[in-house]
């Protein structure tokens, strides 16, 4: 398959899903974040005008797939579709970057801590807390 025939397979699935879902492209483009004309020139390229956009960036691809209820892939393919989205996944399409990047770090962290007892630590005084504790009080 050459880059014409995945652009225009990558388009018409996306048309598909769009329509599937019952949404105008200025709907997808309002719950995906981008412009309508991202979403317009996506769809261009059906009719393989001038203006269409045959190479968008991944990062678009998810988000006009996830606002159409699917996973990305399923723009690869048929027959891929996830479930409504909970809603942790809504606050999460809503984080920033950065905090999308703390919290996988920090989901990395307790999968991969395997001595993890999920109590609560017993209270350990901060290093600088124990140089305070040793001085003398001063007089007045």
């Amino acid at each position: 398959m050459d880059h014409h025939q995945l652009a225009t397979h990558v388009a018409t699935q996306f048309k598909k899903y769009r329509e599937k879902a019952g949404m105008t492209q200025a709907a997808v483009a309002i719950k995906a974040g981008v412009t309508v004309e991202t979403v317009a020139r996506l769809e261009r390229v059906l009719r393989t005008r001038a203006s269409a956009n045959p190479n968008p960036s991944l990062e678009t691809m998810a988000r006009l797939a996830h606002a159409v209820g699917v996973e990305p892939l399923a723009l690869l393919r048929e027959g891929i579709q996830i479930p409504k989205t909970d809603r942790l996944d809504k606050v999460l399409l809503r984080a920033t970057q950065t905090v999308r990047n703390t919290l996988a770090v920090l989901g990395e962290a307790l999968v991969a801590d395997e001595e993890l007892t999920w109590g609560y630590p017993e209270a350990t005084p901060h290093p600088g807390m124990a140089k305070r504790a040793k001085k003398k009080p001063r007089k007045r």
